[in-house]
């Protein structure tokens, strides 16, 4: 099979990568703006630089399954420019056009900041309240997932992925890395962990590996999907820190700083009910186990 995955040089893609290449011929699609050539050090996969709005150009040959991760993948990138809502829209509907043109699946990068300010623990059925540019974005790509599939047959899955974190590959992200990531950093290098507000924000945090099997189950699934991938638990970053502290052995306490974004993800929590039911996922590494690995 040959698999064409966007943003396969970042965190999550180039783990993606590390599992699939050594069965399947495996093409990357990256700009490198948060990914890094070094996280596909030692992986057999041909390399080619740009944004997905190339794509025709840059990968003219047939693929028969696309992964796209090649979309800019946190709210402060979106701040900083809001055409990239527009960007990555035009970059999305270029990889679907493809996978039109090559009969090819797609699997999806989406996010679960989509359910910001909704009910607890999140469904996928439930409605949606766009309240920053990054949610928008990435509800308009599954949107149009959708009418892909209605009017031209494209099998997609959009998987909303809940904070992900672990593996050495993370490292590219430097300040948008996740929480736990960076947690472990500061305390590794004798500095107080720091947070905003008063550290009871909660996340779903989900280690890399039970990610990775997300999406390749995602990528044997028929139809039109739409997927939560979380453990089921959450924990507010006050108990992360006190968790990383007993198994480092240190007594690094939290340090707190004001909220600088007006629409900041406060709670998020995983119902795992239609992924386990359909996709036939379950994530199996708990936090515990998860920062016990990342150490």
């Amino acid at each position: 099979m040959k698999i064409l995955i966007t943003g396969g040089a970042g965190f999550i893609g180039s783990a993606i990568v590390e599992a699939t290449h050594k069965d399947h011929e495996v093409i990357v699609l990256d700009n490198l703006t948060t990914g890094s050539l070094e996280n596909l050090d030692s992986l057999e996969v041909d390399f080619r630089e740009g944004h997905t709005r190339e794509i025709g150009k840059l990968v003219p040959e047939k693929v028969d399954l696309i992964l796209h991760l090649g979309m800019a993948s946190t709210t402060a990138l979106y701040l900083k420019d809001r055409n990239l809502v527009a960007t990555e829209i035009e970059g999305s509907i270029a990889v679907f056009e493809k996978a039109v043109k090559d009969n090819a699946k797609v699997v999806i990068a989406s996010s679960s900041s989509i359910y910001s300010g909704g009910q607890l623990p999140s469904k996928e059925s439930q409605e949606v309240y766009v309240n920053d540019f990054y949610t928008e974005c990435r509800l308009c790509i599954e949107r149009l997932s959708k009418l892909y599939h209605d009017l031209y047959g494209m099998e997609v899955v959009n998987l909303r992925m809940f904070a992900v974190y672990g593996g050495v590959r993370e490292k590219a992200k430097e300040k948008y890395a996740n929480m736990v990531t960076k947690f472990i950093w500061r305390i590794k290098q004798g500095l107080n962990p720091v947070s905003y507000g008063d550290g009871t924000q909660t996340r779903d945090f989900t280690y890399i590996d039970d990610v990775v099997k997300a999406w390749l189950l995602a990528s044997k699934y028929e139809g039109f999907g739409i997927f939560n991938v979380g453990t089921g638990k959450n924990y507010n970053f006050n108990e992360v820190v006190e968790m990383i502290n007993k198994i480092m052995e240190t007594n690094l306490p939290m340090t707190y700083e004001p909220n600088p974004f007006k629409n900041f993800v406060f709670h998020c929590h995983a119902d795992t009910t239609k992924a386990e039911q359909e996709l036939g996922f379950k994530a199996d590494i708990i936090l515990e186990q998860g920062i016990k690995k990342l150490i």
